[in-house]
């Protein structure tokens, strides 16, 4: 990928850029900085807005006018961008510990639908969960799993993918029709590279685009795993990337977390978000 032809949206460098989503209504990117509290909106000629919030949100789930959903630490919840106003709409199942976990990765799977992974903050392997909220009601669907991301449910099958970063492992997850896991089978197997599988996104023609956390790339997939192309990356971490309206740009946000003084002179644009032409369909 050549320099000249990536956008740089925001000055601001993220500790942990995530959660990136595309509003074709509003005609605006979103995305999170994990670790900072941090929420930003770009309108198209990069005009960008930024909201601290109460607490860490790990993905935008979907947008509504001014009103953004999130999952976060506390479960599935609301910012009004207008008000300067948090609510928690859904609270995610008790657990002990709550203030040791965090929302990672997640998606909206209907309307009053949401899917989400849950982790610790310090990730422990096994300790995390994957969580359903349908129609108010929370339950835990999956346990064991330690970095959950991805969250790309594939159309015309009642399945999504989700990867576990710890394992290098993404997932296929078949699901029943009250949203129980019916079975799982490994949909990509990444254990014997030094890159793991983070977020992804799927285009109308069904392309699946997967960053590489230490990778320094996003990896591109038919429907059935075979890999039909490499977008090469101006920075190691990518972390998610969403399609804008008519998927001639891919949104990419990244991580300059963990990376060393070294590693961010070398990558100067870790830790931002960039768009870059694709073809479209």
């Amino acid at each position: 990928m050549h320099l000249n032809t990536i956008k740089k949206i925001h000055n601001e460098q993220c500790s942990l850029g995530e959660g990136v989503f595309f509003s074709s209504k509003n005609q605006r990117l979103y995305w999170l900085d994990i670790n900072l509290k941090n929420l930003f909106i770009s309108t198209l000629d990069n005009q960008v807005t930024q909201f601290y919030l109460p607490e860490m949100a790990g993905v935008i789930v979907d947008v509504y006018e001014e009103k953004i959903f999130l999952a976060s630490e506390s479960g599935i919840c609301c910012f009004d961008t207008k008000k300067e106003f948090w609510t928690v709409l859904f609270k995610s199942p008790y657990q002990p510990e709550h203030y040791l976990y965090r929302a990672n990765d997640g998606c909206k799977l209907s309307d009053n639908c949401f899917i989400f992974g849950r982790m610790k903050k310090k990730p422990e392997k096994g300790q995390g969960d994957i969580i359903i909220i349908n129609k108010g009601v929370a339950n835990v669907i999956y346990e064991g799993i330690t970095i959950p991301n991805t969250f790309i449910p594939l159309p015309d099958e009642n399945a999504i993918l989700i990867s576990d970063s710890l394992q290098q492992k993404v997932f296929k997850f078949f699901l029943n029709i009250d949203f129980s896991i019916k079975s799982t089978e490994v949909w990509l197997d990444l254990s014997d590279y030094e890159a793991t599988p983070d977020g992804g996104c799927i285009s109308s023609n069904k392309d699946i685009y997967l960053t590489l956390w230490d990778g320094h790339a996003i990896l591109k997939f038919n429907i059935a795993g075979d890999m039909t192309g490499k977008i090469e990356l101006p920075f190691p971490r990518p972390t998610n990337c969403v399609l804008n309206e008519d998927e001639s740009l891919l949104y990419i946000t990244s991580a300059t977390e963990g990376l060393t003084q070294k590693e961010l002179e070398q990558y100067p644009l870790s830790g931002h978000t960039i768009a870059i032409p694709i073809s479209p369909p």
